[in-house]
């Protein structure tokens, strides 16, 4: 639905936000499964996940300012491949 929205109306104000709480919801969703699945403690797994979380945060701050903005913070939430990688172990355990 807030796809639709998205690609109908682009950078309205209140379709961005709306976009935004949708990324974020689904972000947060997939930093609690991490958060589960790893279990207490760090993980490189776990900020890989928790980056595009804050990504998407301040994407909707980004786009209750200032709509045109935000989508250039939701493209940074791809960086959590790269968190993740410069956070892992170097000695070849994944």
């Amino acid at each position: 639905m807030t796809n639709g929205l998205y690609s109908s109306y682009g950078m309205n104000g209140v379709v961005a936000v709306l976009y935004g709480l949708h990324l974020t919801a689904i972000a947060s969703l997939n930093t609690i499964l991490w958060r589960l699945v790893t279990g207490p403690g760090f993980h490189p797994e776990l900020a890989g996940a928790a980056f595009p979380l804050l990504m998407f945060v301040s994407g909707t701050i980004a786009a209750a300012i200032e709509p045109n903005y935000a989508a250039y913070f939701w493209v940074l939430a791809f960086g959590g491949l790269f968190v993740r990688r410069l956070l892992r172990p170097r000695d070849g355990v994944a």
